[in-house]
Order: structure tokens, then sequence, then C-alpha cells
């Protein structure tokens, strides 16, 4: 929910600045992006850090990212929004049997720091 107060904000206040002098769509769309992306960033991070998670945990992630990604739709004109699978992939991977991790994280390069 701060999140999304936060791109509130951000959104009423580039619409502000729109008021004020000529502010490009491709500007505007690229400023969305850049924070779109940066949170979804954030989110597997904040994700990575649970110690221990139980796979209805998990669902809970999933269920609580499905509700930010339908809220920020709302806020926001970008569709889809950029790195869904990126963050959903990452949730969905705590439910691979610990045979298959080694060769899920091969795979997916893109999550080591």
């Amino acid at each position: 929910d701060i999140l999304l107060h936060l791109f509130k904000g951000f959104g009423q206040k580039m619409d502000k600045l729109a008021a004020c002098l000529p502010l490009a769509s491709e500007v505007r769309r690229e400023l969305w992006l850049l924070g779109l992306k940066s949170a979804s960033k954030s989110l597997v991070e904040g994700f990575s850090s649970a110690k221990r998670c139980t796979n209805e945990g998990r669902a809970l992630m999933q269920l609580d990212y499905r509700q930010f990604v339908l809220k920020m739709e709302t806020i926001c004109d970008i569709r889809p929004l950029p790195m869904q699978d990126y963050v959903s992939t990452y949730i969905k991977a705590f439910y691979i049997p610990e045979s298959e991790l080694e060769e899920w994280v091969k795979a997916h390069r893109e999550y080591t720091a």
C-alpha cells in the first residue's frame, strides 16, 4: 500500500509538472517504466529476504503482487507492467523441488547479484 501511495503521488506530481511545461508522452512513459522496473526489483529483493516461508506465504506473495499490478494499472497507463514475469517467476521458484533448484538457478542468472 505504501508503494501504491508513492506511485499515486508520483503521477500527481507529473500531472502538475505537465500543467506548467510541456512533458512529452514518451518522457512520461519512460519515467513510469523506470519507476515500475525499480519497484519490481525492490519487490524481489524484499521477497528474497524472507528466511523461511510456507507455501501459503508464497501464495500470499503472489496474491499481493497480483493486487499491486491490478492497482498500478489504474494509476498509470502502462500495460502490461514491465517485469511481471521477473517477479512472478521468482516467487514460483520457491515451489520448485530442491533437487531441481540448482538447474533453475543456472537458467535464471537475472536473479544473481
